[in-house]
């Protein structure tokens, strides 16, 4: 019985790893096939941001926020991809091993849950904050830029 536990565990963390929609779901948290989504996302709103500054009548203040923002998202983003890469590494080794442990590739599918969910926890968290730099009629304004 144990072993057909573990053999139903690994096929199906063995498909799901290996599946195109998995592949989509990574990438969109820096996996192999495209950039973070938080990252990308945020570098979107903050772009827009500031590739507008003019028309948004942002302050240096407002300017210097943005980009301090951005450079923050930036270094977590390159951290939290590449540990989320070691950890999927780590959980492909756990699985091509003859003698499976399975509270190894419990802790592995853990941690890249986790991380995944740090992503996008802080991908929102600099939306909202570029968000407040403006002000209501800097909003109103980006709302106008983002629909063109």
């Amino acid at each position: 019985m144990k072993s057909l536990n573990i053999l139903l565990s690994i096929s199906f963390l063995s498909t799901l790893l290996l599946s195109p929609a998995y592949a989509e779901d990574l990438s969109a948290f820096g996996g192999e096939h495209g950039m973070m989504y938080g990252c990308t996302k945020t570098k979107q709103s903050q772009h827009t941001y500031l590739m507008n500054a003019e028309k948004l009548k942002l302050t240096d203040k407002q300017i210097k926020k943005l980009r301090d923002v951005r450079g923050e998202c930036k270094k977590e983003c390159v951290l939290n991809k590449a540990k989320l890469r070691v950890a999927k590494v780590d959980l492909n080794e756990a699985l091509e091993s003859e003698d499976i442990d399975m509270d190894l590739v419990e802790k592995k599918a853990s941690e890249i849950s986790e991380l995944m969910k740090k992503l996008l926890v802080r991908s929102i968290k600099v939306n909202v904050e570029a968000s407040m730099v403006l002000t209501e009629e800097q909003k109103e304004i980006a709302k106008t830029i983002g629909q063109k």
